[in-house]
């Protein structure tokens, strides 16, 4: 066997990476393409080496060239009415800028962007403890309100803070695919808002190795790792970044069906907000805006296709407030056509 010396109490062989004379058992015994075994020309100790190199080389980020950020780290607007005045309570904010905004569809709860919820019941305002799951991830049990067997219920439900905290508070460039999220610090019990990353598997995985690796998951990091092709869908290039609706809607992702009950009504709720000819048609409309993750269209149909019911008409226009206790924003329903007024996002 080539390279191999037989000596008087075993077999010893010459690494040809480091060059040493080593035990036989150093090296790995393999078998053949005819199922003849041999010895490893590296001993196990190098090969082990090598294959470290290589995994870091290959796992190792390189942006591409023409890395263009096309998606800033953004936050959503509230209205002042939709926030909870905790003066009045026994809560202690856990910072400066905590501030609770009511949670539409839930029954007298509202969330925090640290991922706390106050829940109103027996005349006062109670701060939720919450539970974490077997991996850690904070979680609350709240009744929402869905539509169940031809009527609207309550039905007790989990809300997960930090997805939760993401829907409310930061604007999520893909809401199709940016379904992981990445905790800075890989902290899985920080869920304050500027802490949270919506990204996709690639993304998050990206994020994650090179944390592990370097300790590194700055934002500057993680947002060029969100602009980066390589780490984007399949279905999705910069042509669909493109405002190409009254100059301010774009598609988000490749292969959309424009004749989708979806798209039209999008297109439809775009041109009352941004058409300058619709307006001097429907003035009323002027002024009207759209949040910024429904500028994209495969955000809204997203919760458009969340929030249709089979049979039933659903229709955008204005959102309404009203007072009965507090001010509350809220979903008109018709007897025959669900009427969903939900134009200018909070």
């Amino acid at each position: 066997m080539k390279n191999t010396i037989t000596v008087e109490n075993g077999t010893t062989k010459i690494c040809n990476k480091c060059g040493r004379i080593l035990p036989i058992e150093k090296f790995r015994l393999v078998k053949g393409q005819f199922h003849n075994p041999y010895y490893l020309g590296q001993c196990k100790e190098c090969e082990y080496k090598y294959q470290r190199a290589y995994l870091e080389e290959k796992n190792k980020i390189r942006f591409s060239d023409d890395l263009e950020i096309l998606i800033e780290r953004q936050y959503k607007d509230f209205k002042r009415e939709r926030m909870l005045n905790i003066s009045n309570t026994d809560i202690i904010p856990l910072g400066t800028d905590e501030i609770f905004v009511k949670l539409m569809d839930y029954k007298d709860a509202w969330l925090s962007n640290y991922g706390r919820v106050v829940r109103y019941s027996g005349g006062k305002y109670n701060l939720l403890q919450g539970s974490y799951d077997n991996y850690g991830a904070l979680f609350y049990c709240l009744r929402k309100n869905v539509f169940f067997d031809g009527k609207w219920i309550y039905r007790s439900v989990h809300l997960y803070a930090a997805k939760a905290v993401i829907e409310e508070f930061i604007v999520n460039p893909d809401k199709v695919n940016n379904v992981y999220i990445w905790h800075s610090g890989n902290d899985k019990q920080d869920c304050y808002y500027r802490n949270l990353y919506p990204l996709n598997q690639k993304q998050y995985m990206a994020v994650r190795n090179h944390f592990n690796k370097t300790g590194d998951d700055s934002e500057e990091f993680i947002i060029k790792v969100m602009n980066d092709i390589k780490y984007k869908p399949d279905n999705w290039s910069k042509r669909v970044m493109e405002p190409t609706m009254c100059g301010i809607g774009y598609h988000g992702l490749e292969g959309v069906d424009c004749t989708a009950e979806s798209y039209l009504k999008w297109h439809d709720m775009i041109h009352r907000c941004y058409n300058a000819k619709f307006h001097k048609r429907q003035p009323q409309y002027k002024g009207c805006t759209v949040c910024e993750e429904w500028l994209n269209y495969i955000n809204f149909k997203v919760w458009y296709d969340q929030h249709k019911i089979p049979g039933m008409s659903l229709d955008l226009d204005k959102i309404r407030t009203f007072c009965l206790k507090e001010i509350r924003y809220i979903v008109l329903k018709r007897v025959v056509l669900y009427l969903m007024q939900l134009i200018h996002c909070f």
